[in-house]
């Protein structure tokens, strides 16, 4: 997934060229404001753009940084008297990050909130010393600008905390699909246990762990005994933005004494014939892997057939991947009917973006794993061994925007000038101890343009 995200995201830009720094965000401009309330930097830019900021010590220093900004402001009209500002300075980075480095007469304490106004500019303001008056930020500035306290967020303290962008903090999705349902019922076993009754129970199961999980939110196709279409399944996964689909089924078969669980992802078939339907029905020409197709003329189809073929060719990949995993952790208590992944033209398998895959817990055929299976407790442990199987795979490979890519690598840093790893440390709310163990140094000894790992776990969100 994480590989498939990071080449399709080089594909569109080559293709679209979106990002931000080619749209131009630019720093419009920066006041200092006093009131009676105290002092304030408002700093607008053109466009929504993502910041951070942090203080740092000997010498005492306000930073703040701005993703793909370009510098415009002119920032030697700005008059620092009676606050506790000394001067500023700005200067960018690598990764185009606009650096503004306020230097302080002293320590301050700062609040600090951000506004995205109508116009689709963004004001972030930073209250110095006094009390926050964030809902007047509009009324502070030379331009008024309706707003709600809605569309203002602001920091839970006043420790310097990593403001990051919105969506880094969203869940991963998994959509958990109960097969059958309704007047379908599904397989039925020789002591009448129905695969509808048995998948949804563990299904439930499933979306629980998962939902006590943090970083993870589970969404069932269906929590009742009813029926939805093959393709309405897939409907709901693309419109709860799924990052994974899983389908839960039981088999059965001819021989009683079949019995295990298998793992099927989406055959080269199955994948070939949804490429022609969505070249063929306009009414897929919707986002897909962050590609929206309607921005494609009607000359376009070979490129359409392209980005979809490079799409279903890494989902399959990324299925199969998702698929060993499953039956790495199924395996450890159970049998397993075939010890790799098998590939098949199911339907809902047919996203051509979404991982998926389908799970056969087992066998209702199979007198001994319908008592299985009608089980709870068993069916808690299939439960739980499909939500391990699950954390495995996004261990691995964390989509891009969550919470858990956040935390599941280290983040880097290059060193500044002026940096010390106590100031690394108070910057990102470690410890000297953890970032010398990360990073196997041996004194606190760093270097200008050295690359320093920081601790995951302290990201702040």
């Amino acid at each position: 997934m994480g590989m498939k995200k990071r080449f399709f995201v080089l594909l569109v830009s080559l293709l679209f060229i979106s990002h931000s720094w080619a749209a131009g965000i630019k720093l419009a401009d920066i006041q200092l404001v006093s009131d009676n309330l105290g002092k304030s930097i408002v700093i607008t830019t053109t466009g929504n753009v993502n910041y951070k900021w942090f203080l740092l010590t000997d010498p005492n220093r306000l930073i703040v940084d701005l993703d793909d900004t370009h510098p415009q402001a002119n920032l030697a009209k700005l008059n620092f008297s009676n606050t506790p500002i000394k001067s500023v300075r700005s200067g960018i980075q690598k990764n185009r990050v606009l650096r503004l480095v306020f230097d302080l007469n002293y320590s301050i304490k700062p609040q600090v909130a951000s506004q995205l106004l109508q116009d689709g500019s963004k004001r972030i303001m930073i209250v110095l010393e006094g009390k926050a008056n964030f809902l007047q930020m509009t009324q502070t500035t030379a331009e008024a600008t309706s707003h709600s306290a809605k569309a203002i967020q602001t920091t839970s303290s006043t420790k310097p905390v990593m403001s990051l962008p919105a969506q880094g903090r969203r869940k991963v999705v998994v959509v958990i699909d109960p097969g059958h349902g309704g007047k379908d019922p599904g397989a039925t076993g020789v002591r009448g246990t129905r695969e509808k009754d048995v998948v949804l129970a563990i299904s439930k199961n499933l979306a629980v762990l998962l939902n006590n999980t943090p970083g993870y939110s589970a969404i069932l196709t269906r929590e009742g005994d009813y029926f939805i279409e093959l393709r309405g399944r897939l409907k709901l996964a693309r419109k709860d933005k799924a990052d994974m689909f899983v389908a839960i089924h039981a088999d059965a078969y001819i021989n009683p004494e079949a019995r295990g669980s298998s793992v099927f992802a989406l055959s080269a078939h199955g994948a070939s014939s949804e490429a022609a339907r969505w070249l063929a029905e306009r009414e897929n020409y919707s986002e897909l892997g962050g590609v929206n197709l309607n921005q494609l003329n009607d000359k376009d189809n070979m490129l359409r057939s392209v980005l979809i073929d490079l799409s279903q060719n890494a989902t399959i990949g990324s299925s199969l991947q998702l698929g060993s995993a499953l039956l790495n952790s199924l395996g450890k208590f159970n049998r397993l009917h075939h010890g790799k992944v098998e590939q098949a033209p199911f339907m809902v398998l047919k996203s051509p973006d979404i991982p998926s895959v389908l799970v056969e817990t087992g066998f209702l055929s199979n007198p001994w794993e319908e008592q299985n299976l009608r089980n709870p407790t068993y069916q808690q442990k299939i439960a739980g061994a499909l939500h391990q199987g699950i954390m495995d795979y996004f261990s691995q490979n964390p989509p891009e925007g969550t919470l858990l890519a956040l935390t599941a690598r280290p983040q880097r840093y290059i060193v500044a000038r002026g940096d010390t790893i106590a100031s690394i440390a108070q910057q990102f709310r470690t410890s000297v101890e953890a970032l010398k163990t990360l990073n196997n140094l041996r004194s606190s000894a760093i270097n200008l343009g050295q690359v320093l790992l920081i601790p995951s776990n302290n990201h702040a969100y």
